[in-house]
């Protein structure tokens, strides 16, 4: 895995669809920081 000093700032947060539809946006460092939307959008699209 690579580290925060590796990682580029746009490869850092990743996103999941889940069941219901919602997209959860988390940090890939820090899995309690998260973001869930019954919209979908991209990372590209809010960062």
């Amino acid at each position: 895995m690579a580290t925060n000093e590796t990682r580029s700032e746009t490869s850092r947060y990743d996103e999941l669809e889940i069941a219901n539809g919602d997209v959860v946006i988390y940090d890939v460092d820090n899995h309690r920081a998260w973001i869930q939307s019954d919209e979908t959008v991209t990372g590209d699209e809010i960062a």
